[in-house]
């Protein structure tokens, strides 16, 4: 059996709106200005260079090695279930797992992707993500770059944050330190 990569395009809608979905063909023929668009009255997200599973070539082969030599190879796993990385506690392997603990290391493992055109999927912390069993091809970049830092200025406190920060996790500290502003987003 086969195993390609996909090449899917979706469409999501406000959820105020109801038929906006169209089907293959009706994508064939409408303007489609690019990936990631919106359309006005929904969304339309190009999905391609298969995240699934496929046959992998000699060149796909040297391509990740190219990317795994340019990370850490203490937050790099190869062939890691995604699994425990999720909150349905369900998928299969990446090809390559990075755990990025900064923005820089962040912006570093996408850069070594795109420039040896290795696919990549940003995990946050795993909510409303679904892995097939078969996993994922290509590099899977788990976020957990967390720095931050609350900068009191007279009357008024900035805060700046790196990606992968938890909103629990700023919310008790400003609370701590005798800050308001962030509760609403509690249970984000």
């Amino acid at each position: 059996r086969k195993r390609h990569a996909a090449n899917v395009s979706f469409q999501f809608c406000p959820l105020r709106q109801h038929h906006c979905w169209a089907n293959q063909e009706q994508l064939k023929r409408a303007h489609y200005p690019g990936p990631n668009v919106w359309t006005g009255r929904w969304w339309r997200v190009q999905v391609s260079q298969g995240f699934f599973h496929s046959p992998m070539s000699k060149s796909d082969t040297k391509a990740f090695e190219r990317v795994a030599s340019r990370l850490d190879v203490q937050r790099l796993r190869r062939d890691e279930p995604l699994a425990p990385y999720t909150t349905f506690r369900i998928g299969g392997p990446a090809d390559l797992l990075f755990e990025a603990t900064s923005s820089d290391a962040l912006a570093d493992a996408v850069l070594a992707a795109r420039e040896n055109d290795v696919p990549y999927f940003v995990l946050g912390l795993g909510a409303n993500v679904l892995v097939g069993d078969r996993g994922v091809r290509g590099l899977v970049i788990r976020n957990i770059a967390q720095h931050h830092d609350f900068r009191e200025e007279g009357e008024a406190c900035h805060l700046w944050t790196e990606s992968g920060a938890t909103i629990k996790t700023l919310i008790q500290e400003s609370v701590a330190r005798g800050w308001s502003g962030l509760e609403h987003y509690v249970g984000i």
